[in-house]
């Protein structure tokens, strides 16, 4: 996810600054997916409680997020908190999906 989100910050600069609602946008576009992926990484990893997986996971990624709005001295807003419940929802469905994906093993 680090080098997805490398490769689209490089391209929308040299594409020029875009507007603060594609920003927006996609910065929380990209918390989603990583607590999506993190959540379906743990499910698979565990193989049962993933909706607490992944709830667990996205946790991690708000706590990252408040600690970034606590540095730049911001207030919290609306926005804030439905990011938060978004990165939460991610990241249960992510274990969900993890838990019950199946895993396929070669023949011995």
């Amino acid at each position: 996810m680090g080098c997805g989100g490398l490769l689209l910050s490089l391209i929308l600069w040299k594409a020029g600054m875009p507007s603060s609602v594609v920003m927006r946008l996609l910065t929380g576009l990209l918390w989603c997916m990583g607590a999506f992926l993190s959540g379906r990484r743990a499910g698979l990893h565990g193989r049962h409680h993933g909706i607490v997986a992944g709830l667990l996971c996205g946790g991690m990624l708000c706590l990252t997020m408040l600690t970034g709005v606590a540095w730049m001295g911001e207030t919290m807003h609306r926005t804030h908190l439905l990011r938060m419940a978004m990165i939460l929802l991610a990241g249960a469905c992510g274990g969900m999906i993890g838990v019950n994906t199946r895993l396929y093993k070669p023949p011995d």
